[in-house]
């Protein structure tokens, strides 16, 4: 493609934030603690607690302020409890995948801690589960979900109620599968549960300074952000699906096995029709059989061969996706919208429950929906032309809509280049 300069890859994208500042160090921290008498600190299992109260204690104790703090983990059920209301049978030797957990963090805990009515301290509630206690204030500390994989493949790391503490012992290693499948979708509800009552959203990445942004900013920001192209900071992490284009093109990941590409919103509560969740929910139906080597393309195959659970496996994914898709595809006003990806060699098991989902949603009955060609290459050739316009080479599907590149939503892009344009080949 010509016409642009080419730009390095850049594996951290930021962003600055809208009607506000970035906040940093313990000590603006502690000047805000200190107005309160009752401060509740919630976040996931992995944010360096202890770090949070030794600076707290060392901050406000130079100001002649008296704190006390409670862990809020302490009131969480027993390890044993936690592990026999949240795991299936159905998957219960499988290495990789589990059923998501469908439990709030509440279903969690025994009893929250509560703070002592009359005292002139400080009161600092900390740890998952914080904001089930009562309090004046409430903050969101918190670290990337990355963090909390490396540090469990490291064994350095704990799931979610896995403590040591007397009467709530621990229990074998940590695991990934567990992290993805229950730990993650169970904090991430709780976090959009009570996010309308954080006053600060703390970024723990630096334990010595940490940053942070007031509700308000961060509202701002991410209205702002949502109304234009954006990227996330992906992950390229070692799974049991991951490859080598990460390392080989970007230099990323090459201390590990291989790399798989990953992205903070996509979240496993969220994964309703990749491959992996596709293939734990079959997995954990009723009479499912020669499971061995078993792929998603086996679940196509059993469903043209009239296996009901299958079917409803694959129907109730891509109906699913109806709550993403249409609002993007209404807002673009997009006419014809080209999918790639490999299930797309699937499209007649795919196309019937997608279509029907998508107008259920509000989207136009008459909108075409067409499998790319090209699957690997329609994405990047659709994210390069809406940032440089150009003429580009259509595949066929493309050509059938004469619309431009398609993948995902990429019929949001202009497809009609003036004479000007520099020509891609």
């Amino acid at each position: 493609m010509t016409g642009f300069s080419p730009r390095a890859y850049d594996p951290y994208p930021c962003y600055e934030p809208v009607d506000g500042v970035v906040l940093s160090g313990w000590t603006t921290f502690a000047v805000r603690a200190s107005r309160t008498r009752l401060l509740a600190v919630d976040g996931p299992e992995i944010a360096p607690w202890d770090e949070l109260v030794s600076q707290l204690r060392s901050e406000l104790g130079q100001r002649g302020v008296a704190v006390r703090t409670l862990d809020a983990r302490e009131g969480m059920a027993s390890w044993e409890t936690i592990v026999a209301s949240t795991s299936s049978t159905e998957l219960a030797d499988d290495p990789d995948f589990e059923t998501l957990a469908d439990a709030s963090l509440e279903d969690l805990f025994q009893r929250p801690v509560q703070a002592e009515s009359e005292t002139d301290a400080v009161t600092v509630i900390f740890g998952p589960g914080a904001a089930l206690s009562g309090h004046d204030e409430l903050w969101y500390f918190d670290l990337p979900k990355r963090f909390a994989e490396a540090a469990v493949v490291a064994g350095s790391g704990r799931n979610l109620g896995q403590r040591d503490m007397p009467g709530n012992p621990t229990l074998g290693n940590p695991t990934a599968r567990r992290l993805f499948y229950v730990d993650w979708p169970i904090l991430d509800r709780h976090r959009e549960t009570i996010a309308p009552r954080v006053s600060l959203w703390i970024d723990a990445q630096d334990a010595d300074r940490p940053t942070a942004l007031e509700a308000p900013t961060l509202a701002a920001t991410a209205a702002a952000l949502v109304r234009r192209p954006l990227r996330t900071r992906p992950v390229f992490n070692t799974t049991v699906w991951g490859g080598h284009w990460g390392q080989r093109q970007l230099g990323l990941g090459t201390d590990q096995p291989n790399s798989a590409v990953g992205y903070e919103l996509i979240a496993p509560e969220k994964d309703v029709a990749s491959r992996r969740a596709i293939l734990a929910r079959y997995l954990a139906g009723p009479n499912v059989t020669s499971t061995t080597g078993l792929d998603v393309h086996d679940v196509f195959d059993r469903s043209r061969g009239g296996d009901e659970w299958a079917t409803q496996v694959l129907e109730d994914a891509f109906r699913a996706l109806r709550g993403e898709l249409a609002p993007w595809f209404t807002r673009f006003q997009a006419t014809t919208v080209a999918f790639g990806g490999a299930m797309t060699g699937s499209w007649d098991l795919v196309l019937p429950p997608l279509r029907s989902g998508l107008t259920t949603a509000g989207a136009r009955i008459d909108i075409e929906l067409l499998p790319s060609a090209e699957t690997e290459r329609s994405a990047v050739v659709g994210a390069a032309t809406y940032a440089h316009p150009v003429k580009v080479c259509l595949s066929s599907a493309d050509e059938q809509s004469r619309r431009g590149v398609g993948a995902e939503a990429a019929s949001a892009i202009p497809a009609t280049p003036t004479p000007k344009e520099p020509q891609a080949r």
